[in-house]
């Protein structure tokens, strides 16, 4: 009788361990998925980062050459009423 009792005990235990291995592993498999979807993610946000200092260089770039032709203007104009 006793040794029934822990026969069926001991499947009880088993099966609510398998439960939970299975929901363990469903857990790893989303987490893995969701790792995946980050990296991919987060490259794409890099790419985006770069694409936007590139921007912000160009800008720069232009802010200076515009910058250097009105400086270039006013000296011209300046000249020309000395002269």
């Amino acid at each position: 009788m006793l040794t029934t009792v822990l026969i069926v005990i001991l499947i009880i235990l088993i099966c609510f361990c398998g439960g939970i291995s299975k929901e363990l592993e469903e857990k790893t498999k989303k987490l893995d998925q969701m790792t995946k979807m980050n990296k991919i993610l987060q490259s794409e946000l890099e790419k985006k980062e770069d694409e936007l200092k590139k921007k912000q260089n160009e800008l720069k770039e232009k802010e200076k050459e515009k910058e250097l032709e009105e400086r270039e203007a006013r000296e011209s104009d300046e000249n020309m009423e000395i002269g």
